[in-house]
């Protein structure tokens, strides 16, 4: 029996070991591919009940679940397991007994095995009684519920879970009496599933009286508030917005007379208190105040959960979770204190309003000042940021451009979130006070149109996401994670890591380049990536990590942030079928991600090899500008039967500029080839690391096998460095500053040296170095009309590109200073420390 578990994800839960049940015996293969979850059967249930729960997915023989949900879990045989083991999906039944006081809500199931780590799906508690879609239960699928006919009875209240593909639409009969008010609510895509379901009330004469397609605080699920005309048959008919054919297509459909919120106020609290708070909306009557308990949230949760009191039946509402002080908006001020460090929990009251605060700078320096709205998916606000000095002149702004059309619908439809401002604030002379305002883009306003303001003295900034929701290490083998960087006006280099890897476990790579352009104050993507290699004799255990980015601003600050996982990921295909959402669709949804469970990187090490793709030549490899080399690779395995992946591909995170392809050998299932690095004239200095990856087929399962990382330096030909600050001369005399040219041992060629724009009386004539010398003396001469004074001029180079010299591809690097002192008779040796 598995020991009963109270804790939920993001409510206060701990984030280490959850409860585990043996599935089967745990058997070490040769080679054997980690289980992998495709759905739980039903998707939810009641709670303080008994239930037959079935696991459907590949490779659940030798498999233990890993769940914080409570009750027992009693294995249960079944006659239609599937095929041998992973050649076809397995279901493994289970009664499953819930205690009736768990809490509504979302729970995380997964499996272990000694072959790896599965992927988690969410299962929902409630507290209505549950019914299953006639139609979903069915072997082979028939139409049975999709039209008012052969609608499928009710008998409320009622939770429905049901399936829809495609053109599907589920019609349900109920009946209910005049001025009856039921809700009646949709959980879907909050639950995981790709679902965007839409829900229509009809009368008995089929005429619909009530739609809802998105509803605020539920993203692109929905809900009905409805107070029944008349008494007697309605019809209740869900399809999905798009009538679009997804993996996971479950639904639950609620219907009763349950309490729910329609937002709360403030959004969000510090964690390790205790945080008054207040529920608007929805058909609680007034508004109801309740605390909330952060005193055992998760370092790593960023989220907490409130459950709405009153007859439960809706999920709980998201609470926002931060490690700075908190402070409320002051009522009725007409400008506000702005205390750096601290989060303000603000709210746009009314249409046209603006809230204003006042924030103490001094001149010369730089402030990040950040809003949290409609990003935390709590508030309606598509927030506005402005900064302004004393005398009302504006000095930046940020959420001022609206979207295009189809995707600022999809936001003020609840489809996508918006994508919250911040402003970089570099202060002015004279300025020691920052009036800082916020709005809504389109003016609107009201009781869920809360924010959370903070600043901070810091001059630019960047948040990580894992773009990797769990990880599998094959034993003494490599796997990759993947991060995803929202920069925030900082461009340099980040360096990504995994302090809490262990002794068993080498972390390589995780360079994330410069970034090379400047997008305004827009958060401009990047990514990177790391590699996480099991040494000989890892422990098969299962792991939380830990991803961090650490960087350094040009002032010597310090940055160091936490990747936030995604805890799942669902895939929700597009319109055009792609999986990847179109910008320019107000139908194409983002995929789901349940970030506010509070993972981080679950992984486990496991006991089964697996395959290296192997490159010759060094771990980093120093490239000149406009030049490209070429390594050799192999795929290697001791797995006998191991097919070769059928396509290898180079991922290099963070380097456009750098062309990176793989050749074959020409075969569907290819062992060997090369890898082409290839640079141009133009091609930036910097440094990237490279990973070579290829699908396989690990026992009918997908798997994927990597190189080690490399480290590619995009460097340039030559550099120019001088002896000394400069060249002293007087009037009718002469000087020289001598220099070398560091060449790459791969560049051989002769560089033209120019002197440019040096003063008027003053001559320096060009020069060339061979290219079997280093040393050159730039010679310059200063005529009698030369007037005294200290000059800056440019020493300019160029050559043409090595190994390409028929072609005569030019090639220059940027000029290097330096300085020219014209004196009227002094010895300017005891000014520059130069070579008379």
């Amino acid at each position: 029996m598995m020991e009963n578990h109270r804790r939920r994800w993001g409510a206060g839960r701990s984030t280490g070991l959850l409860g585990i049940l043996m599935l089967g015996a745990l058997a070490s293969s040769a080679l054997g591919a980690g289980p992998s979850l495709k759905r739980l059967d039903p998707p939810g249930a009641q709670r303080g009940t008994a239930f037959t729960l079935t696991l459907v997915g590949r490779h659940l023989q030798a498999a233990e679940i890993v769940s914080d949900l409570p009750g027992t879990f009693t294995p249960l045989t079944s006659s239609a397991q599937g095929a041998s083991a992973g050649k076809a999906e397995e279901k493994r039944p289970f009664l499953v007994e819930l205690p009736g006081e768990t809490p509504v809500g979302l729970y995380t199931l997964r499996l272990r095995s000694p072959a790896g780590l599965s992927n988690a799906l969410l299962f929902s508690v409630g507290a209505l009684p549950e019914v299953s879609e006639e139609e979903s239960r069915q072997p082979v699928h028939r139409a049975l519920n999709n039209s008012v006919d052969g609608s499928q009875a009710l008998q409320l209240p009622a939770t429905v879970n049901g399936t829809l593909a495609g053109p599907d639409r589920d019609v349900y009969r109920f009946e209910g009496r005049k001025g009856q008010r039921l809700v009646i609510e949709v959980e879907a895509r909050r639950a995981g599933s790709a679902l965007d379901p839409v829900i229509r009330l009809l009368t008995s004469e089929k005429k619909q009286i009530a739609i809802s397609n998105d509803t605020h605080g539920l993203g692109v699920d929905c809900r009905l508030d409805v107070s029944l005309p008349e008494s007697g048959r309605y019809y209740l008919m869900v399809h999905d917005a798009r009538f679009s054919e997804q993996e996971q297509n479950f639904y639950r459909l609620k219907i009763g007379e349950f309490a729910y919120a329609a937002g709360l106020f403030p959004l969000g609290g510090r964690r390790g208190e205790k945080v008054p708070v207040r529920l608007v909306g929805g058909n609680l009557g007034k508004s109801m105040e309740l605390t909330v308990d952060l005193s055992r949230v998760a370092p790593a949760a960023d989220f907490a959960t409130v459950p709405v009191p009153g007859s439960p039946g809706s999920l709980p509402l998201l609470f926002a979770v931060a490690d700075l002080p908190e402070t409320m908006e002051p009522d009725g001020a007409a400008v506000a204190s702005l205390e750096p460090g601290t989060v303000v929990n603000g709210r746009i009251e009314s249409p046209g309003e603006v809230d204003r605060y006042r924030l103490a700078v001094n001149p010369g320096e730089e402030w990040m000042i950040r809003l949290e709205a409609g990003g935390l998916g709590t508030s309606r606000l598509f927030g506005r940021l402005t900064a302004y000095d004393a005398e009302g002149n504006r000095l930046a702004s940020a959420g001022d451009d609206i979207p295009e059309v189809a995707v600022f619908s999809a936001v003020l439809r609840g489809l996508r979130t918006s994508s919250d401002p911040f402003l970089r604030v570099k202060v002015p002379e004279g300025v020691r006070e920052l009036l800082v305002a916020v709005e809504d883009l389109v003016e609107r306003g009201g009781p869920l149109f809360g924010y959370r303001l903070m600043a901070r003295r810091q001059a630019a900034d960047f948040v990580l996401s894992l773009a990797t929701p769990y990880l599998n290490i094959p034993a003494e083998g490599t796997a990759a994670v993947e991060v995803d960087i929202q920069r925030r006006g900082y461009l340099g280099e980040i360096q990504l890591g995994i302090p809490d890897a262990g002794e068993d476990l080498v972390v390589e790579g995780g360079l994330v380049p410069t970034a090379s352009l400047v997008q305004g104050e827009r958060a401009r993507s990047g990514s990177g990536l790391l590699t996480v290699t099991a040494r000989k004799g890892a422990a098969p255990r299962l792991r939380e990590l830990s991803v961090w980015g650490e960087a350094v601003l040009e002032d010597g600050t310090r940055l160091r942030r936490r990747a936030r996982g995604p805890g799942l990921i669902t895939q929700v295909r597009s319109s055009r079928g792609t999986g990847r959402p179109d910008p320019n669709n107000r139908d194409d949804q983002s995929p789901f991600v349940a970030h506010w469970l509070g993972m981080e990187l679950p992984a486990m090490v496991s006991d089964s090899p697996l395959a290296a793709l192997k490159v010759e030549g060094p771990e980093t490899i120093r490239l000149v500008q406009g030049m490209q080399t070429q390594l050799p690779w192999k795929f290697e395995s001791a797995v006998p039967g191991l097919r070769p992946p059928e396509r290898v591909v180079a991922n290099s995170p963070g380097s456009r500029e750098v062309n990176t392809r793989v050749g074959e050998v020409g075969a569907k299932y290819i062992s060997e080839g090369w890898l082409r690095i290839g640079t141009t004239v133009g091609t930036p200095v910097l440094k990237f690391n490279l990973v070579l990856s290829g699908p396989l087929d690990v026992d009918g399962a997908p798997a994927t096998v990597y190189s080690r990382v490399m480290t590619v330096d995009v460097v340039p030909g030559y550099r120019l460095s001088l002896a000394g600050e400069g060249i002293g001369l007087t009037p009718g005399g002469g000087g020289e500053l001598l220099g070398r040219v560091e060449r790459e041992p791969a560049f051989k060629q002769p560089v033209s040296i120019r002197p440019e724009n040096f003063p008027l009386g003053v001559s320096c004539p060009p020069l060339e170095v061979p290219a079997d010398e280093d040393v050159f003396r730039v010679e310059c001469r200063a005529e009698d009309s030369a007037a005294p004074g200290e000059y800056e001029f440019e020493i300019t180079s160029s050559s043409v590109l090595a190994g390409r010299e028929k072609e005569k591809v030019p090639y220059s690097i940027a000029p290097v200073r330096s300085k020219i002192v014209v004196s009227a008779g002094e010895d300017t040796a005891s000014i520059l420390p130069i070579k008379r």
